[in-house]
């Protein structure tokens, strides 16, 4: 728990505004030709199974393809010739292996071509007999479903026999490469992961003539990079948290942190405390590394600037109670309001100090996640001082 000053007319502060930035560097990619650029002797992309259900050899192929890319010289193509009034599939797939209790980003590409629906689909193998013989995981869900890139109003990720998929029909433009991405927390047990690039039809005005192509696949490990900071004012001291998913010190020996705390010092612990030389600007940055290779970072700066202070709030960002103290001289309320300028809380500033403040408003409702304006006002409706709070939970 963080000090704050009691007293403090005549003593210099730090006022910290916080700038956040998180970079995902080039975790590998433990897809094999995910740019379909090799292709074996019969024009089938290396590493890339494929299958077609419903559909006769001469009417459906797969191949690669120069006419559409995102990148290098190929895109995977899947191509329907003739058009049958049944239902058809026609899949790239490639299963990798994963670690269990991990995150992992898939993204990939896609164009239509006069095809109707698209319907690309993650599944999850406890074992690579699983895989071979298509058992899947029993236990995937929604929870299944970490993050993901915006999609149309009319698309959404689900869970349909197993798989984590959405059908894309007819919902994005012919012509255009369509980039996606989804952070998958695979259910306990899972060691494989399999991306499916779906193409489906169903009667005949769904399986037409047409291509789809694919490209720039990618399944990678993912760590959701964050922490958490508190500062003593009185020493400007920082105590930093991370909060982590998966939590740091929850990922083995071949996983390491570090924290360049902004002023040539760094640490290894994984909830450091520094103490600062002096008030400035300070960029502390907590990397991830594993086998010696950047997994991801994120990045907070500080920028300190003296002035002085009628009262100071913390712990900020607060998650259960924001102690306000304060130095004031004569009767003076608290208000609070919330970022759109409706009045949360007011309430008559007296003996106790500091103030706490519970989080709740003047109804005695908790107030919902967000920013705060945070005021002392005296009676005669001068405005002492202003702070901004970040109410996280």
């Amino acid at each position: 728990m963080c000090k704050y000053m009691r007293s403090l007319s005549c003593v210099i502060a730090m006022f910290l505004i916080l700038i956040i930035a998180s970079f995902a560097f080039a975790a590998p990619n433990l897809l094999e030709n995910p740019s379909f650029e090799e292709v074996d002797v019969d024009g089938i992309p290396v590493g890339w199974g494929y299958i077609r259900s419903g559909a006769k050899e001469h009417h459906m192929f797969f191949s690669v393809s120069d006419e559409h890319v995102v990148s290098g010289n190929y895109s995977g193509r899947i191509e329907i010739v003739e058009e049958v009034a049944k239902k058809r599939e026609g899949f790239f797939y490639q299963v990798v292996p994963i670690e269990e209790g991990r995150l992992y980003k898939i993204s990939f590409n896609y164009l239509r071509d006069n095809i109707a629906r698209v319907m690309p689909n993650i599944i999850f193998y406890e074992s690579y007999t699983d895989y071979a013989t298509n058992v899947k995981s029993s236990n995937v869900d929604t929870s299944c479903i970490y993050d993901h890139s915006q999609l149309e109003s009319d698309l959404a990720w689900g869970t349909n026999n197993g798989a984590i998929n959405f059908g894309d029909i007819n919902s994005t433009p012919d012509g255009e490469w369509i980039h996606r991405w989804i952070i998958v927390d695979p259910p306990a047990g899972t060691n494989y992961i399999g991306f499916w690039t779906n193409i489906k039809g169903g009667v005949v005005s769904t399986s037409r003539r047409g291509n789809i192509y694919w490209d720039d696949i990618c399944i990678q490990e993912y760590v959701d990079m964050d922490f958490y900071y508190s500062v003593d004012t009185d020493t400007n001291t920082i105590t930093l948290t991370e909060a982590c998913y998966p939590a740091l010190n929850s990922l083995g020996a071949n996983y390491m942190w570090e924290w360049d705390l902004g002023d040539g010092n760094t640490s290894f612990d994984l909830n450091p405390t520094h103490t600062y030389d002096s008030v400035d600007e300070y960029t502390v940055t907590l990397t991830l590394k594993k086998d010696g290779q950047i997994l991801s970072s994120v990045s907070k700066t500080f920028i300190a600037i003296p002035i002085e202070k009628t009262f100071v709030p913390g712990p900020n960002p607060v998650s259960d109670i924001l102690s306000i103290y304060y130095d004031i001289t004569s009767p003076a309320s608290l208000r609070v309001y919330n970022i759109s300028g409706n009045a949360v809380l007011n309430v008559e500033l007296g003996d106790s100090n500091p103030y706490k403040w519970d989080l709740t408003d003047d109804n005695g409702d908790r107030v919902p996640r967000g920013f705060y304006i945070v005021q002392i006002v005296y009676e005669t409706g001068e405005v002492a001082e202003t702070h901004t709070v970040y109410v996280s939970n």
